[in-house]
């Protein structure tokens, strides 16, 4: 036969035991007294007009430091009852959202451990009017869009009092040269539209007005399609749709530019407009005069048996570009999405 003897605890440690069994100890009797008691509440909640309110939560609160101790749901006719409360002041507290919030306080003693409330009135919850929200929001110069590239000319300010060539050259992967010549991407191979119509534009050759004679200021948007689909039946590799604005005043609107560049470069434009219901009268008229000078020097030497000879040559160029340019045209509504529209546009 074996024994074992246990040797003893240091006296901190047995002094921390000892205090620790009489914490448990009492745990169990602190959480029994939360839920027991000989105290009760009961009452009823109403509306100012006598309705009671259903279904809301009673919340009992300890005063001291708000922890919570029970709760009561008010039935169908707004009756509310907790039993088995320990002694004490409590806060009554009731939350909901169609009503304002609800306070009150009570102590529950030996002498009388039982409360009624025949009615707690709930006050109606104070609606808020919001004013008018506006929301203002800026359009982007240059969109990306599915297939198609637009920029705003309205909301580009280096192209104001230019062209369309002006516009054309804020655009990514677009050239223009000194002639007026358009390229994307390297290549001259385009179908140029207004309004998505052919309207005879050359891209910097004879056949109709060049681009750098429509002014950047009657032009709202225009739109770059590297891969045009079949609706626009394009001839080239890639569409160029020029949008004009469209007035839709009613009455008589006009507007009149004139611009100056250097090197005696002069361009004007006037547009008036009427509009009636479903009918607007366009006149249009544009005058591009435009100077180049242009400067060469050339020098040789050649070797001849009698010995060297060098000769010199000086020349001076000028070239003068007039355009006029008028426009008539008439934009009959048919309906939101048919319209019929006549243009004559002479030029010279």
């Amino acid at each position: 036969m074996k024994t074992f003897s246990a040797s003893p605890l240091p006296p901190f440690l047995n002094r921390a035991v000892r205090g620790l069994a009489v914490l448990v100890g009492l745990f169990p009797l602190g959480a029994a007294a939360q839920g027991t008691g000989p105290g009760s509440v009961r009452g009823r909640l109403v509306e100012a007009g006598g309705q009671p309110v259903p279904f809301s939560d009673v919340l009992l609160l300890r005063a001291a430091d708000s922890t919570f101790v029970a709760v009561a749901q008010t039935t169908e006719q707004g009756a509310f009852n907790a039993a088995a409360l320990p002694l004490g002041t409590y806060l009554l507290r009731v939350q909901d959202l169609n009503y304002k919030p609800l306070r009150r306080r009570f102590t529950l003693t030996a002498a009388a451990p039982t409360l009624e409330i025949p009615g707690l009135v709930m006050a109606a919850a104070a609606a808020t009017k919001l004013a008018e929200v506006v929301v203002t929001g800026k359009q982007a110069i240059v969109q990306q869009e599915l297939g198609k590239t637009v920029i705003n000319v309205e909301k580009d300010l280096s192209s104001v009092g230019g062209m369309a060539t002006d516009v054309l050259r804020n655009v990514p992967s677009v050239a223009v040269d000194a002639s007026g010549a358009v390229s994307l991407r390297g290549s001259s191979n385009l179908t140029i539209l207004i309004d998505g119509k052919p309207a005879g534009v050359s891209n910097g050759g004879g056949g109709g007005p060049r681009l750098d004679q429509i002014p950047a200021s009657r032009i709202a948007q225009v739109e770059v399609m590297t891969n045009p689909s079949a609706k626009y039946d394009a001839q080239g590799t890639a569409v160029i749709n020029i949008i004009l604005k469209k007035n839709q005043k009613a009455g008589v609107n006009g507007q009149l530019s004139l611009t100056g560049g250097t090197g005696d470069k002069y361009f004007g434009n006037a547009s008036f407009s009427h509009h009636r219901k479903r009918a607007t009268w366009n006149v249009n008229y544009d005058r591009n005069d435009q100077n180049y000078r242009e400067r060469t020097e050339t020098g040789q030497t050649a070797q001849l048996p009698a010995g060297p000879v060098q000769t010199a040559q000086a020349g001076t160029s000028r070239e003068r570009r007039q355009h006029h340019d008028l426009g008539l045209s008439l934009d009959y509504e048919l309906s939101k999405e048919q319209s019929l529209s006549l243009q004559v546009n002479p030029q010279w």
